[in-house]
């Protein structure tokens, strides 16, 4: 019997972490300038104009790194169609992760004391990776921002259910801010609370924050680190972008709203 209990606490010993650390998959990410980190606005681009980001992540605790491409394009003054395709490479295994694909509709607009509001709709493509792959799926949330004073203040929702079925649901909430501490310069900062795939509880939670410089008028590059607030998720993560925003396509659209 003394022996089966240390079997059993040595298989217990290397069981938890696998769950526990697993690695987090990017799902929907917004391109900046539409918001901080993670955490979208609720502000979408204009008519036929596009906001592309090329992003770096490097994080430890588990150890990988994350390539990723997102997009956003306005369809409407108030309707946003986005994809984020991530590829990771964790030193053993690389590949990408699936495909997101959102759209995005803001139904109330930013007033005095109200913020903008819009609900996301997602879908994901199944990269069929068997490491880095959930066989696709589909979700939704809400999104609200509202400025205040040189600070705008955003909060996302997020709901996320897998294709595959031994994964649980995902369901993220973040809150973020956005300081303009000069025209061309913010100040960034963001904290997420996760449940993953991988998890039936809270497994993630991280604080974040970096800084956003605008060169021009369209090219935006943006740094920034996380920190873990507990000890399930990431140790800490280290995130590089440069964002291009592309000026209106010069065609007649007719407005969705």
């Amino acid at each position: 019997m003394k022996r089966l209990a240390i079997i059993i606490a040595i298989l217990s010993f290397f069981a938890v972490p696998a769950t526990s650390l697993a690695m987090d998959m990017s799902g929907y990410q917004p391109p900046a300038p539409f918001g901080v980190f993670s955490t979208a606005s609720a502000e979408t681009p204009e008519p036929m104009q596009s906001a592309v980001s090329f992003t770096y992540e490097k994080v430890g605790g588990p150890d990988f790194n994350r390539y990723s491409t997102q997009l956003a394009m306005g369809l409407s003054r108030s309707i946003e169609f986005g994809i984020n395709i991530p590829y990771v490479d964790d030193s053993v295994e690389e590949g990408m992760e699936d495909i997101t694909f959102s759209l995005k509709h803001r139904f109330f607009d930013e007033g005095k004391y109200g913020p903008s509001a819009a609900y996301i709709l997602t879908g994901a493509k199944s990269s069929n990776n068997e490491k880095y792959s959930t066989k696709g799926g589909y979700g939704g949330g809400l999104i609200a921002s509202k400025r205040i004073g040189p600070v705008q203040v955003l909060f996302n929702a997020l709901y996320t259910n897998p294709k595959q079925e031994e994964l649980e649901d995902d369901i993220r909430g973040s809150l973020g801010f956005i300081f303009a501490a000069d025209h061309n310069f913010n100040l960034l900062a963001e904290i997420m609370a996760r449940k993953s795939y991988y998890s039936r509880s809270l497994d993630q939670a991280e604080a974040r924050i970096g800084y956003r410089f605008l060169y021009g008028n369209r090219i935006y590059s943006t740094l920034g680190v996380a920190l873990g607030i507990d000890d399930k998720g990431p140790d800490y993560r280290i995130l590089l972008s440069i964002s291009l925003l592309f000026p209106k396509m010069k065609m007649s659209v007719q407005d969705l709203d």
